[in-house]
């Protein structure tokens, strides 16, 4: 994000940069490129993915689309450019092969794009990455590792997480949502969220069996089954939220409800395009440890379930747990109200903002819990 990618939370790793002069020069020695296994398969499964992702568009999010977003690979030593797509507005009189630094001796053009002589930066896990001229923000780009770097990253911080080809896939879904998010929902998103300064806000002990119950009738309130348990539950939900948030400072419930809505809607993101592709997966001949997803609807019913088993005080260190809290409000939403994202698309708001006025509870909820 443990039930999701580390390091994806937005404001945590976006490492703002100027690219000088000297750095947008090519690299301008022919030399051989072999890529490793690792890079053949990641670029293999990334090849296939973007071949089928204008078939999710509007179905996961009305207006998205991974195609028309930068992806940039990293590996070892270099990255991969594995699409190019400048937003629209962006200046059309920019060189970008050489704003990213390409080199263009490598000559395997039916795999990627391109690659970079050198990495933007060296971090094994996802993030959005934004580039730079002349002091100005040209664009954001999806900044993800091959996929078994991913998984070494996620073993060497003891993370129960695996990825398969299926997840690698939509997980790249996920951190370009977060290039969307940015072009979309700001200034909405200019807020200065931290990831340790969230969990710092949430050392009270007493909190924990607080959130415990509050994830219980979250959970409740996403599996009912009509609309009218679906609000009884939600209810218990806001009473029981609103009975931990008395413990919590106003910079802490803030940060909660962004880390809910950037995170949780990116989950959102990679669970439907996961159940899309289970009718119709991409072809991936070939590649190893690929299901075709026929998994895909268990594996994001085990990080629902996790809003009511998880120790909360056991992982009070990381913040991923507003993945799945984010993700839950958002079928929540699907239910009650099927128009929320595009709704959302002209005006951004929180998901419990949205979810408290369909319940017609008022945000000065009385603290008490029944």
């Amino acid at each position: 994000m443990n039930n999701s990618r580390p390091g994806t939370v937005l404001a945590c790793f976006i490492v703002i940069i100027s690219l000088g002069v000297s750095s947008l020069l090519c690299a301008s020695e022919s030399k051989p490129w072999q890529l490793s296994e690792d890079e053949r398969y990641s670029l293999q499964a990334m090849k296939s993915f973007l071949n089928k992702t204008d078939e999710l568009r509007d179905f996961i999010w009305p207006g998205y689309v991974l195609s028309e977003s930068t992806l940039v690979m990293q590996s070892n030593d270099h990255d991969f450019v594995i699409n190019l797509a400048p937003p629209s507005g962006a200046p059309n009189d920019i060189d970008y092969h050489s704003l990213l630094k390409v080199d263009r001796s490598f000559k395997q053009e039916e795999m990627c794009l391109m690659v970079r002589s050198e990495k933007f930066y060296d971090m094994p896990a996802g993030c959005i990455y934004p580039i730079m001229s002349g002091g100005k923000l040209i664009m954001f780009c999806a900044y993800l590792p091959t996929r078994n770097r991913a998984n070494d990253c996620y073993k060497t911080l003891g993370l129960d997480l695996v990825l398969d080809y299926d997840l690698y896939m939509v997980s790249w879904l996920h951190e370009a949502f977060h290039v969307f998010q940015m072009q979309n929902w700001q200034p909405f998103l200019s807020i200065a969220v931290n990831q340790k300064a969230y969990v710092d806000g949430l050392k009270d002990e007493r909190i924990y069996p607080l959130m415990k119950e509050e994830g219980r009738s979250l959970f409740q309130a996403m599996t009912a089954r009509s609309e009218a348990a679906t609000i009884l539950h939600l209810r218990k939900f806001f009473q029981v939220r609103a009975a931990r948030r008395d413990y919590l400072s106003e910079d802490t419930v803030r940060m909660e409800k962004v880390f809910e809505l950037v995170e949780g809607t990116a989950q959102y993101v990679e669970r439907k395009a996961a159940i899309f592709l289970m009718i119709d997966p991409p072809a991936g001949d070939g590649l190893p440890d690929y299901h075709r997803f026929t998994n895909g609807i268990n594996i994001y019913r085990e990080k629902l379930q996790k809003v009511v088993d998880l120790d909360y005080a056991g992982h009070a260190t990381n913040a991923n747990w507003c993945y799945n809290w984010g993700m839950a409000q958002a079928i929540i939403l699907d239910k009650l109200f099927p128009e929320w994202k595009h709704e959302m698309n002209k005006q951004v708001f929180f998901l419990e903002d949205k979810l408290r006025k369909i319940c017609n509870i008022l945000p000065d909820l009385k603290k008490s819990i029944d």
